[in-house]
């Protein structure tokens, strides 16, 4: 008897960020699992907030070739697949020169795999701000908004807010600013009354936030983002390391800001609701 198997494959990402500076080449893990031959079958890289109407598709691989007719300009000659290891099930997508405009979420897509999970989304951080605390400290999160937003100035075609984030949490709001006023509503509640803005005027753009009393699970990626009407611009990420004490080297790391100055991702309602929500 011949027992066959379907809805058995899964596609495979990294857990963790991957980390890049300005001009590295680098390679977004994804593979199949368990093994199988993929070379007939179209695999898809995509960075969900650059979805135009056209240009979708930070890399299309199909007919087993690549396909650049609707492939997102900036990635063009800049993204390939190991064609070699798609009979292994690796489709791992490598980038030449990242910028900080290649930051962000990308989603490797297998639309034809039998299986139950045809997609993983991998992290892509360029220019990583690390800080390191002990327990007990207040730490200082840097952002800087554009010079030319006027960050506390409600226009009535432009309300500016600001959000500031952790990914792996839920809710992942860290901080909330809007309406000239910081909104804790929405607020991770491991973060209430422990985050306020470094500055209150936000002079000169200065969006940083203070941490205080960090413990050990504040450990993690946190995301700055300046928010508009309809558009939204991340502008800079830090990782923070709480460390036991003793173990700590008291080092932060040079650190960029990342400035969106043409690339946004869409919000899927506006923040005057008491729920924010952002469209990744």
């Amino acid at each position: 008897m011949v027992l066959i198997l379907i809805n058995i494959f899964k596609v495979i990402g990294p857990a963790q960020p991957i980390i890049a500076a300005p001009g590295d080449d680098i390679v977004l893990p994804c593979h199949v699992e368990p093994q199988i031959n993929i070379e007939g079958q179209p695999v898809e890289w995509l960075k969900p907030e650059l979805q135009l109407s056209r240009f979708r598709y930070v890399y299309l691989y199909r007919d087993r070739r690549e396909v650049r007719a609707v492939q997102i300009p900036s990635y063009v000659r800049r993204t390939a697949l190991f064609t070699n290891e798609l009979r292994r099930g690796n489709v791992s997508l490598h980038i030449l020169n990242v910028t900080l405009a290649d930051e962000g979420r990308y989603r490797c897509f297998l639309p034809t795999l039998a299986g139950h999970r045809k997609d993983s989304v991998v992290q892509l951080v360029v220019g990583l701000t690390n800080i390191t605390a002990e327990p007990g400290d207040t730490v200082t999160l840097p952002c800087r908004a554009p010079s030319s937003s006027e960050i506390t100035t409600v226009e009535s075609s432009e309300i500016l807010i600001l959000l500031w984030t952790r990914p792996d949490l839920d809710p992942d709001y860290v901080f909330v600013y809007r309406n000239k006023r910081s909104d804790p509503d929405n607020q991770h509640p491991s973060f209430k009354e422990r985050v306020e803005l470094k500055d209150s005027q936000m002079k000169d753009g200065d969006v940083s936030v203070t941490l205080k009393d960090v413990v050990f699970t504040d450990t993690g990626t946190y995301e700055c983002h300046v928010i508009q009407r309809s558009a939204g611009s991340l502008m800079s990420t830090i990782y923070l390391n709480v460390t036991q004490a003793g173990d700590l080297h008291r080092e932060t790391s040079h650190w960029h800001v990342v400035l969106f100055t043409n690339t946004y991702f869409q919000m899927s309602s506006f923040c005057t609701d008491s729920n924010i929500t952002l469209t990744q």
